[in-house]
């Protein structure tokens, strides 16, 4: 095992299950399970992994094609990947620094970056480190006051894609993090406490950065002089209903994507009420064990909408050749959150980079093996046969 540390970092770890592994021996027993457990019996969990696996993508060996284009085009900018960082609420929680870290890998490898409402860092600081690839997730909130005021700062912050959450009805029930010791609405435990001190340096991280909260709602907390964990389960206990998605389109100028749909119907809704594009999701076997898998359902709600709809995609997306299989069954872009979580857990800051690596060279190498189903992105040879 110690020679392993003598291998450059694309050796010792060239899956995201490898991080994944190096993640779990370095992080707090209640840091893992908040990051990588699901709900009640995490069925869904193993499924959305399953799913993927079960797609087979025929190979076109005879084909001509010569050159592979890895870039995809949303709403008019250019990103090298059709991939990019799904919204994770309390990153730093994870690992210390996490949030900050991912932002500034995803701008310097030019993906998209979804900050969510409850991030560690805040909308201004993550615009800062983006170069205007960020992207916001709302969660409703039971204060319109609040929910206008992030809508506000996103815009103030030259953000220009909104992504609504309605997959989160009701407060979870991750029983798993639970056993292990999770502190509720990200409050000090004195299991969290031990468990940080068995594992140094997670410890020596949170000492050099503090300790992680909810960097977007301090504030409305301060006003209220109320703790931040409380403000957090007060106000998120809410939902999107047709009503507030109106409300917010008639509030935000620009591009709305509506997150959580799994129905040819719900997807119909969704555009109905002014969503400009349409993200399948069971928040990633996070709320429900009984939800359908998004990539399952994805070529009914393709057909349902059309081809022109923007159609994004996450839950179980754990490497390159992942990507290529959603977008094999209509997906624009994919997204996701575990994999880059896992990579600075392990590796540290320089851990996102390396994670989008992975990705993007699994990706390259697929859509080589595979030409036959990503067509739009090959450049074929027009010489003649000798």
């Amino acid at each position: 095992m110690m020679t392993n540390f003598l291998l450059p970092p694309e050796d010792r770890y060239p899956r995201i299950e490898d991080l994944a592994i190096q993640a779990q021996r370095r992080m707090p027993r209640f840091a893992w399970a908040f990051l990588e457990h699901g709900s009640e019996h995490e069925q869904r969990l193993a499924k959305n992994l399953a799913a993927f696996q079960g797609i087979d993508l025929s190979p076109r060996y005879l084909s001509q094609a010569t050159k592979i284009d890895t870039s995809v085009d949303i709403d008019g900018i250019s990103y090298a990947y059709p991939f990019g960082v799904a919204p994770v609420g309390l990153g730093d929680l994870i690992w210390p620094g996490a949030d900050r870290a991912i932002v500034q890998a995803a701008a310097a490898q030019n993906i998209p970056m979804v900050l969510s409402t409850v991030a560690s860092l805040s909308i201004e600081d993550a615009s800062q480190l983006s170069r205007g690839n960020l992207w916001f997730q709302l969660y409703p909130t039971v204060s319109r006051e609040i929910r206008d005021d992030l809508l506000d700062r996103a815009q103030a912050a030259g953000i220009r894609n909104l992504v609504i959450t309605i997959d989160v009805p009701s407060p979870a029930r991750r029983e798993t993090a639970r056993r292990a010791g999770l502190p509720p609405g990200g409050r000090i435990s004195a299991a969290s406490v031990l468990q940080t001190a068995m594992r140094p340096r997670y410890a020596l991280e949170v000492l050099r950065k503090g300790i992680p909260t909810f960097a977007n709602l301090t504030g409305y907390a301060e006003k209220r002089s109320q703790s931040v964990a409380s403000l957090v389960q007060s106000e998120l206990a809410a939902r999107f209903s047709p009503a507030d998605i109106k409300n917010v389109r008639a509030r935000w100028p620009h591009r709305i994507i509506i997150k959580g749909i799994l129905t040819p119907e719900d997807a119909t809704d969704a555009l109905d009420l002014g969503a400009d594009a349409l993200w399948m999701s069971n928040h990633g076997g996070r709320q429900s064990d009984a939800l359908p898998t998004p990539v399952d359902r994805l070529p009914a709600v393709r057909a349902s909408v059309g081809n022109a709809v923007p159609i994004f995609l996450d839950s179980g997306v754990r490497s390159g050749l992942d990507v290529l299989r959603a977008m094999s069954r209509g997906a624009n872009c994919v997204f996701l959150g575990r994999p880059l979580y896992y990579a600075v857990a392990a590796m540290g800051p320089k851990g996102a980079t390396h994670a989008i690596d992975i990705l993007a060279k699994g990706l390259s190498h697929s859509m080589i093996q595979h030409s036959a189903v990503c067509d739009r992105h090959l450049s074929r040879s027009t010489s003649k046969p000798l």
